[in-house]
Order: C-alpha cells, then structure tokens, then sequence
C-alpha cells in the first residue's frame, strides 16, 4: 500500500491550487479525478469577480478581456447600466486553466490519477492514525493510505459525508453554454437578470469578453419542478412531429372546408408552438411554463394508450440516472439530430462526465 501526505480528490479549481501550492512545499501529494481529460465537461461558469484575479496568480493567456461594463435587468427586464473604473469581472478560459495548474503541480512533484472513483475513507482512530482510502481505476479497486484527506469532489461532497463533515443542505442548480464567435458589442459587457423568487444574486447571465459569449441560467432546485419541466420538454421535443389522418365527414376548421375521404397532415409540433395557447414565447424552453394541455401524445380517439407509462418511464429514467451518476452531461457539439418528415430525436448524444461504476 503506497503512502502519501495528502490525498485531494477531485482536479476542479480547488483541488488543482491545493494540490499546486502544497507541492511547492515538498509535500507528497495524490490527485485525484473522475475524469481522463480535466478540459472535458468543466462544471464552472469560469466568471471570475476582481477579487479573485487581484489575490490569485492565473496563468498568462488563461483570462479573457477586462469586463467593466455591466446591465442589471428586472424581473420586468427593466434594464440599469452601470459602468466600474476598475476591471470587475474576467472569464476565465478553463480548459487551458486547468491543463496549466495540473502541469505545473506535476512539476513541483504532485502525483496525478486520473480516471480515478473515490470509493470510501476509512479514518483513522485518532490524529496520529492515518486515513485509509479506497479508489477505483478501471474497474479494479485500489487503497492508499494518507495523512491528510481533502474533500474537493464538489458541493455534493463523498469525502465531505464519509468523514462525517458538514454537508452542502442548499444548492443552486444551473446550465452554461459557450459561444466562439458571436458578434455583440464592441465593449465587454455582463448582462445579469435578476429575479430573488428563483434564485439569489441572479438568475441568468450573458457575458461577451470580446473572445467567447457565456450564456447561461441558475437557481432555486425547487422553483424548477422536474414534473413540469419534463412536460415542457415534451412540449417541444416530441418525439412524433405529426402523422396524417382520414376524414371520415366533411368538417371546416378556422374557415377552411374540408371534404369527407382526403387524408390530412396533423402537425402537432406546430400545435405546440401555437402562440394563442403557450403565449408569445411559444417557441422557447420555460421549465416553469404552465403547461395545461399539449399534443405530444396526440388527443381524443388517437391519445397515446401508452402515456402513462412513457411519463413514468422517463421520471423514474431520470431519477435513477442522476442519482448514480450526478455528474452526467451531454457534448451537444458532437450529437447527431434524426431527420425525420415526421419523428425528431437524436441517433447519438454522447454524454460526458461519467463515472466507471462496477456492474
């Protein structure tokens, strides 16, 4: 069984600084992560406040343009402009952020393991007793033994719960995209929207740098119902996009006749972006949206006998899934869309984040 001084699980930015500043002092370290490539499926939005780029030393090339100007908006989307005499924000270009910070806490002596699941910790009996913890790297178990074990696997920490340390009770979910070559204004700018019913601080932010656009949103896990959310999703993703019908009787519809015997396109993805029923922004995700009624299961004497358990199939889908992999994103980029005249899906959505589990 090897022996290290400190054991840091988790290679994000916490992790990445302990494990740089604690080899500088010759301290024997063992970093640990999930996953093979630390740029792959980043979990941060990488906006970085003026304290934090005038108290840390970042890497030349790893921070984006100054950001002074900023637009606070309502929940009315009442616009306020405001504009600093110091740099107040800089986004951060994370991929070479992390590579950067991990190669240079190798070269100071860190020990990197990546592709690596934290299992368990066994601490010892007392302060003098060292930690015995156990990994899992290609499917084969593994322990080591430390004198200090840090916990930077985050907000949900393992190592935080096995050690019996206090635990994160109240958190903010949240989903980010970047964009590279996006024209907005010449200056750098962050948009934030507030809104306190659905999240503190802000709701969603849009922030140019000159370089990148990060789009992203965040708030209160129980103000978005995974319910209600999943009907919106249905709303505009259904999987059938419309199927034809017969006439059986003549019948006229907003003022157009139709005679008995002709076959008709019934379109339910344009139903469901109908604007007199959802609302101006019909087009657009909401996964607070109300949604009474909707077309993705057809109606009347062609509703889908099989709803019910399509719903309970994706709830329960969902529910066992991020529990045993809550890190679990997908690379959009890399997708590939089904097309269809009549059914929308996807033929592959590779995911990211996951972690190797023993079957």
């Amino acid at each position: 069984m090897r022996d290290f001084d400190v054991v840091i699980i988790g290679a994000g930015l916490a992790g990445l600084e302990c494990a740089r500043l604690l080899a500088r002092g010759g301290v024997k370290i063992l970093l640990a992560d999930i996953k093979n490539d630390l740029t792959k499926g980043i979990h941060t939005t990488g906006i970085f406040v003026r304290k934090t780029f005038e108290d840390f030393d970042f890497p030349a090339g790893t921070l984006g343009k100054p950001v002074r100007d900023v637009t606070l908006y309502s929940p009315s989307l009442r616009p306020l402009r405001l504009k600093s005499k110091f740099d107040e924000f800089r986004v951060g270009k994370m991929g070479p952020l992390y590579e950067t910070y991990l190669r240079e806490a190798m070269s100071e002596g860190a020990e990197f393991s990546s592709g690596t699941r934290y299992v368990s910790a066994l601490p010892g009996s007392d302060e003098k007793t060292e930690t015995i913890v156990t990994l899992e790297r290609g499917g084969k178990p593994f322990q080591i033994r430390t004198k200090v074990l840090v916990g930077a696997d985050g907000a949900r920490s393992r190592v935080a719960r096995d050690l019996r340390l206090d635990e994160n009770r109240e958190v903010i979910v949240g989903y980010e995209e970047v964009y590279r070559g996006v024209p907005m204004e010449s200056e750098p700018r962050l948009h934030c929207f507030l809104d306190n019913k659905l999240a503190p601080g802000y709701l969603a932010w849009v922030t140019n740098d000159g370089e990148e656009v990060h789009i992203g949103v965040g708030g209160y896990p129980e103000k978005f119902n995974p319910r209600a959310a999943l009907v919106e999703f249905l709303r505009l993703e259904s999987s059938v996009q419309g199927l034809a019908r017969l006439t059986t009787q003549p019948v006229t519809i907003h003022d157009v006749d139709i005679p008995a015997g002709v076959k008709v396109m019934m379109l339910y993805a344009s139903g469901n972006r109908d604007e007199r029923e959802y609302g101006p922004d019909a087009e657009q995700l909401d996964i607070t949206r109300e949604v009474k009624r909707h077309l993705a299961f057809s109606s009347g004497a062609h509703f889908c006998i099989g709803s019910h358990f399509a719903r309970l199939q994706a709830r329960v889908a969902f529910e066992e899934l991020l529990a045993r992999q809550p890190r679990i994103g997908v690379d959009r980029a890399a997708g590939r869309r089904l097309h269809s005249s009549f059914t929308r899906g996807w033929l592959s959505l590779p995911a990211t984040g996951v972690e190797p589990r023993p079957i």
